[in-house]
């Protein structure tokens, strides 16, 4: 499914895009958000629910290489007040040491 998204072939926002996001916040294997992420990631700036979800897999996913892909795939979207406001939350509360050059950027 994943694959898909990123092909841009078959992931409408309803389907396998919201699909995508239930795995994104609920399943308990990382490889499997890891994998969901990475196929939203195409969709992170025109669709604000994949925006939200990405969000909130940055604020609230206890893999710190979740977190960086998330951050990495907000970049585009860095500009966006609501993603402002969680990407400074993070710099000022993520413990991960992987976050330091995150940190230094907010």
């Amino acid at each position: 499914m994943a694959a898909e998204c990123r092909a841009g072939r078959g992931c409408q926002a309803a389907g396998i895009r919201d699909a995508l996001m239930v795995a994104l916040r609920y399943d308990k294997n990382e490889g499997v958000r890891e994998k969901a992420l990475k196929g939203l990631e195409p969709y992170v700036a025109q669709d604000v629910r994949v925006r939200d979800a990405v969000l909130e897999a940055l604020l609230n996913d206890n893999d710190p290489r979740i977190r960086t892909e998330a951050i990495n795939i907000l970049e585009p979207v860095e500009a966006d007040t609501s993603v402002q406001q969680v990407l400074h939350t993070v710099a000022n509360s993520d413990q991960s040491p992987r976050s330091g050059p995150f940190r230094d950027r907010y």
